[in-house]
């Protein structure tokens, strides 16, 4: 009997439909019901994904690299990693495992865990706290927001938030924030602020928004999505939209949600990348994201 070719490759996983119902397509090319442990390249072939070796035991968390150095927490303390993976400490006596963000900006890499901040440069880490003001004579005043979760630069400025609030800083000064006018107020707590050319997202616990603009005074901002990101899922590196397909060019950035895999357009556009395909559990609140190579690898608990 000459044999029948059921399977030559797969476009991935599918949980949306039946198993029973997930349809044969041309070139025996499917999606399929289960998949574990395997990878799956831009030619549709599946292979096992890269096993993994254990470089420190622990329970590490907040691990981050941005053109930079690598950081990573646990416990009370912070790390960087070297070149051949040794950790070097940082700063211990921080409050214990709570997530931190980080932000790249030249050499310096700023960071915060709602309870303490800092600034590491050299492997040095000194205070964040507010700086001189050089300028016109103002009356304004200026501090650094105490409580900062979430951390992002965009056209010069750092943007933080605390709770509901969205602070940005003086143009490149990250050490003076005007509060009495500096903000931008949500109706639920923030869980992303990710910048592109265009503007900024905000993510709440309620829904995503997008600010348009590079000046802060002039943001026009719009809701994009009636559903939240999930927290700490953004990815650090963005992906270049002509690369995969989408005909607006620029860099783009990505999170998950509890609908799916979110791609933010550099001018303020989102689009679900995986919505007719794959269910997402809704009562997830945060996660991990990352980008290797075209594959942004997330998962949410």
């Amino acid at each position: 009997m000459k044999p029948i070719t059921v399977f030559r490759g797969t476009t991935g996983l599918n949980t949306v439909a039946d198993p029973a119902r997930i349809p044969m397509r041309k070139g025996n090319v499917n999606d399929v019901a289960e998949a574990v442990n395997i990878t799956i390249d831009q030619y549709f072939r599946s292979s096992r994904r890269e096993g993994f070796t254990l470089l420190q035991s622990g329970s590490y968390h907040s691990l981050y690299c941005d053109q930079g150095d690598c950081f990573v927490a646990r416990g009370d303390a912070i790390f960087r990693v070297g070149t051949d993976f040794s950790l070097q400490g940082i700063r211990s006596g921080m409050t214990e495992n709570a997530r931190i963000a980080w932000m790249q900006d030249g050499n310096k890499t700023y960071y915060t865990n709602v309870f303490e901040r800092g600034i590491i440069e050299d492997g040095v880490s000194s205070p964040w706290v507010v700086g001189t003001y050089h300028g016109p004579a103002t009356v304004r005043g200026f501090a650094v927001p105490v409580g900062m979760k979430h951390l992002c630069i965009h056209a010069g400025r750092m943007f933080a938030s605390t709770g509901k609030v969205l602070w940005w800083s003086e143009p490149f000064r990250f050490d003076l924030f005007n509060q009495a006018e500096s903000f931008a107020q949500f109706h639920s707590n923030i869980r992303l602020i990710k910048a592109v050319a265009g503007g900024v997202f905000v993510g709440t616990e309620r829904s995503t928004h997008f600010l348009s603009g590079s000046q802060p005074m002039e943001f026009q901002a719009r809701k994009v999505a009636n559903f939240p990101p999930v927290e700490w899922s953004d990815s650090i590196e963005y992906v270049e939209g002509t690369d995969i397909g989408m005909q607006e060019q620029g860099l783009c950035a990505l999170w998950a949600s509890i609908e799916g895999a979110v791609l933010g357009t550099p001018s303020g556009q989102i689009v679900n990348l995986n919505k007719e395909k794959i269910i997402y559990p809704e009562n997830v609140t945060q996660g991990f994201g990352g980008l290797k190579g075209y594959h942004f690898i997330h998962g949410m608990e």
